[in-house]
């Protein structure tokens, strides 16, 4: 191994940091990409149900150094682990994977200035030394989901999914009556479906392709101006939503209480719908929206708190992810356990007494690598310093 080797557990899109470091990079630089998965895709590898798709634009979600070249916005998850397995293939970095490789600890030695990496694979226990640790994990558990209390879901006669381990034959989706607990990002298929949700999300009409060659920077810049704008007009906001929605749904359908939040445009998270493919199918029966909260779920039916009852064949959780810093690993200095909670971060990616360390954390209003692409740029400049200063 070479005096600087980043080495990480590669998350949702760790990538263009390692990419960042080696391109800008006027020292020569070996690492190793640990994966704990099989293959490359991370969450778009994991989530596998019926129209999964980005909530963020591709232009500023896919890489700066191989920009999304499609002419669709917002792209489905076979389309967007494509477009990763490419980017890995051409610039080289699937051969520094090492596929199957779960870091169980890691240990800095004050000794021997180096990460000591206990891994996990197939094949018993490895060790690997880094002189620079890079965590790419992502912020979520990807082996156990958000578990929500739903009174009586034990007694349900028929078939329960949760969205984060969708099962690999889904034919019986079709022509039955499904129940999505507060879904969010599905596309809606064949089936027929109805939303529960305590309360809903603020949702907007987005084209599916935009003609001619849209810029990253553009992009970004109206993105920025659509959060601005919500952040200090909430109540316009508000109001221009509204409108918008209001025409593509039926009058049939109110827009309060099944499309107004509690909160205002962009507290959370906000939900493109492309070409309004959600209002398309709620137009058209295929969907339907329930706002309310469940009193009991029986045997064929779900008991809501305002006395009505929703018959249906299958429940599909999607109860959110459960939150998971650096993958889960146990982190030491010199054998003594460190507990992440109680430490300070620096700049959003070093961590208070973590020698030669970085966490990758993206934006939680903006596209995920826009956060890793400035992470990377912050270790390339650490790097530069120690090749300088020693």
């Amino acid at each position: 191994m070479t005096t600087d080797k980043p080495s990480s557990k590669h998350g949702e899109h760790s990538p263009p940091v390692f990419d960042i470091i080696i391109t800008e990079s006027s020292q020569p630089i070996s690492y190793t990409i640990v994966e704990s998965r099989n293959q490359i895709g991370g969450i778009w590898d994991l989530f596998k149900y019926p129209g999964v798709r980005s909530n963020t634009d591709l232009f500023t979600l896919g890489f700066v150094w191989n920009p999304w070249n499609r002419d669709k916005t917002l792209a489905s998850g076979p389309e967007i682990k494509e477009y990763m397995l490419e980017s890995a293939a051409k610039f080289g970095i699937e051969k520094h994977i090492r596929f199957g490789h779960r870091v169980v600890s890691a240990n800095w030695s004050s000794q021997h200035n180096v990460w000591e990496l206990d891994i996990q694979t197939g094949a018993g226990q490895e060790t690997l030394h880094a002189r620079f640790l890079t965590l790419g994990t992502g912020y979520y558990d990807y082996d156990e989901p958000l578990q929500a209390h739903i009174p009586g879901i034990n007694n349900f006669k028929g078939a329960v999914i949760h969205s984060q381990f969708w099962p690999r034959i889904s034919t019986t989706l079709r022509k039955t009556s499904c129940m999505l607990l507060c879904f969010d990002a599905f596309r809606l298929t064949s089936a027929r479906f109805h939303g529960t949700m305590a309360s809903p999300s603020w949702r907007c009409l987005l084209p599916s392709r935009i003609t001619g060659r849209v810029a990253r920077f553009r992009h970004m810049m109206f993105e920025l101006s659509v959060l601005l704008f919500c952040i200090f007009f909430p109540r316009y906001a508000r109001s221009a939503i509204r409108a918008e929605t209001e025409k593509l749904l039926l009058s049939s359908v109110p827009f309060d209480p099944h499309f107004n939040p509690r909160y205002n445009p962009w507290t959370q998270r906000f939900c493109g719908s492309p070409d309004g493919d959600l209002f398309t199918s709620i137009r058209s029966g295929k969907a339907s929206v329930v706002t309310d909260t469940i009193k009991e779920v029986t045997g064929g039916a779900i008991q809501l708190s305002s006395g009505g009852s929703l018959w249906l064949d299958i429940i599909i959780t999607v109860t959110g992810l459960k939150l998971r810093m650096a993958g889960g690993i146990r982190l030491s200095v010199d054998s003594a356990d460190v507990n992440l909670s109680k430490k300070f971060l620096w700049k959003g990616f070093m961590v208070q007494d973590l020698p030669n360390l970085a966490i990758v954390i993206g934006y939680d209003n903006a596209a995920w690598t826009l956060g890793a692409e400035v992470t990377g740029i912050a270790i390339m400049r650490i790097l530069r310093l120690r090749w300088t200063f020693g």
